[in-house]
């Protein structure tokens, strides 16, 4: 009786964390092309210099991982290195989706962005900056912090009430 019992028991855990992962991954998925989405539209909407070739696109930085994997990492720390985050300039797959599914010059991750980081800022956002000159372009990606951005809706929202 009590090792069926125990049985049971580790199967639902592993159902549950199965069941948790695959939804932080989905999320994760999902925060992805959002981010990806967004440094996208805010290229197109630049007038680069199209006339001296193509434009070279620089990445730099991280999104970071979802509000979902983070609150799951914090429950199930096994969960912790399941899932990364997929839109950086360190991953091998971080930047192929961006440059290659939305066809993009791949110009190389650099690791040091010190020499691009003198050129004009163009566009700068809570999810990411841009600078460019026409020719090169340098988007510095932004991680988000989940925490903090959920602790300052919680005081606006009690402030709002008072």
């Amino acid at each position: 009786m009590i090792p069926s019992v125990l049985v049971c028991l580790i199967a639902w855990h592993l159902v549950t964390l199965t069941a948790a992962y695959g939804n932080a991954l989905a999320d994760q998925k999902r925060y992805t092309d959002f981010r990806v989405q967004l440094v996208v539209q805010d290229l197109n909407r630049l007038e680069l210099n199209q006339e001296q070739g193509k434009t070279r696109i620089h990445l730099s930085g991280d999104i970071g991982k979802s509000q979902v994997a983070c609150s799951v990492e914090e429950e199930y720390p096994a969960v912790k290195r399941l899932i990364y985050s997929t839109f950086s300039n360190d991953r091998n797959f971080g930047f192929y989706y961006f440059f290659f599914y939305h066809n993009l010059e791949y110009s190389g991750v650099h690791a040091d962005p010190a020499p691009y980081m003198e050129l004009p800022v163009v566009l700068e956002n809570q999810y990411h900056k841009i600078q460019t000159d026409g020719k090169d372009v340098l988007v510095t990606l932004k991680e988000c912090n989940w925490k903090e951005s959920l602790n300052l809706i919680l005081y606006n929202r009690r402030k709002r009430s008072l």
